[in-house]
């Protein structure tokens, strides 16, 4: 659905292609704590991380580590990490299983429902519900609906 296209468009953090260029074999562009660090919160992105945690799998400092993330990404640590789990809820909806709201915040990795509607609506300026429906709406035109 274009809807959807639209949303993860917004989702996409800059520097993801140097990531996604590693996986393909590619010469590895970003600096290597930035690497270690970014690894280890896609890898892991329902763990309860925090700046600290981050940069000791980083190995430099949390002050270190957050210039890295704005150098590269524009955003600090956790913010890249609320967007990890943004698109894990963003995949959630477009799958089309009809989850309830508390299951989709849990398997993104957020604390609480509400802790997915704020930060989904700071992102953008809807509740997931709205998004929900127009995926809905979006499916049910895809399908002849």
């Amino acid at each position: 659905p274009e809807v959807a296209d639209q949303v993860e468009m917004r989702l996409n953090i800059r520097g993801s292609a140097a990531v996604a260029g590693r996986d393909r074999g590619e010469k590895q562009l970003l600096h290597p704590a930035l690497q270690r660090a970014v690894d280890a919160l896609q890898q892991e992105p329902l763990k309860s991380w925090t700046s600290a945690s981050v940069a000791e799998i980083a190995c430099v400092s949390e002050r270190h580590l957050q210039r890295l993330f704005r150098a590269e990404f524009a955003i600090g640590v956790l913010e890249y990490l609320q967007r990890l789990r943004l698109q894990r809820a963003m995949r959630h909806f477009r799958s089309g299983h009809h989850e309830s709201l508390e299951r989709v915040a849990q398997e993104a990795g957020f604390s609480s429902t509400q802790q997915l509607r704020r930060i989904w609506r700071k992102q953008y300026g809807e509740p997931p519900s709205a998004m929900r429906r127009k995926m809905s709406i979006g499916g049910d035109r895809l399908k002849g609906g």
